[in-house]
């Protein structure tokens, strides 16, 4: 790998982390909560990533995990045109079969990675 190359992976990362908890800031989530949604990190890795995002290189499964966030954030503001209920709905509980009257949130927190991609395509097909 070039300088250049690895550059770009770390502007990628610090904008990846950035927005990452930029959205979960607004959805009100706690370290535990961010940190399960990022694959359980070490709790000196997150608080590393939280303090200079820019110096660490993320793994492809951290990447795929914060587009999953991404998307479900985009598709709550597609969904809600009031931000408030936008960003509160992955609290909310949801009677849903999917999350038998959990929240989305404690869905995803309570499994791996496919249960974003699964909240995800959910919110995608409402939307459609």
């Amino acid at each position: 790998m070039n300088i250049k190359d690895s550059n770009q992976r770390k502007n990628q990362n610090k904008f990846a982390l950035n927005t990452f908890f930029k959205i979960t800031s607004q959805w009100n989530l706690t370290e535990s909560e961010e940190r399960h949604l990022l694959g359980n990190p070490s709790l000196e890795l997150f608080a590393d990533w939280k303090k200079s995002s820019s110096l660490f290189e993320l793994e492809k499964e951290g990447l795929i995990r914060i587009s999953h966030v991404v998307n479900i954030y985009t598709l709550l503001k597609q969904l809600f045109p009031n931000s408030d209920s936008a960003n509160n709905w992955i609290k909310k509980p949801n009677t849903n079969t999917l999350f038998s009257g959990d929240s989305a949130l404690v869905y995803i927190t309570q499994g791996d990675i496919e249960r974003l991609e699964t909240v995800q395509q959910y919110i995608s097909s409402i939307c459609d």
